[in-house]
């Protein structure tokens, strides 16, 4: 689900597995338009809140993987979990995804990936 509704976006969350480049567990999202360098991108569930610290166009990422590993615990505990973003002009968006299935999602891709 996507606010607002009349702006129809691409939005993604991901958990990556890069085997070759030793990279585990990294999380990024994107809310397909170029972020804005003034505000925070936020991930909440429940009261846990996660910063996207890095932003490059239309991605951002968390630079810390400890961070990273954190906010995996808590998509596996929730049922939902919402991105805030801001875009070029300022205009607050929020993205909610659901946490159902992630857990089993999230075993398998390790087990494949690692």
């Amino acid at each position: 689900m996507q606010s607002p509704k009349t702006n129809k976006r691409e939005a993604r969350l991901f958990v990556s597995f890069r085997t070759s480049d030793k990279v585990a567990d990294e999380i990024s999202t994107t809310s397909g338009y170029e972020f804005n360098d003034q505000n925070k991108i936020l991930a909440t569930s429940g009261k846990r809140k996660y910063i996207f610290d890095i932003a490059k166009d239309s991605f951002a990422w968390i630079s810390s993987n400890k961070v990273e590993k954190k906010m995996i615990k808590t998509m596996k505990k929730g049922s939902r979990i919402m991105v805030t973003g801001y875009n070029k002009s300022g205009s607050q968006t929020i993205d909610h995804y659901s946490l159902l299935g992630f857990t089993k999602a999230y075993n398998t891709a390790k087990k494949s990936c690692t």
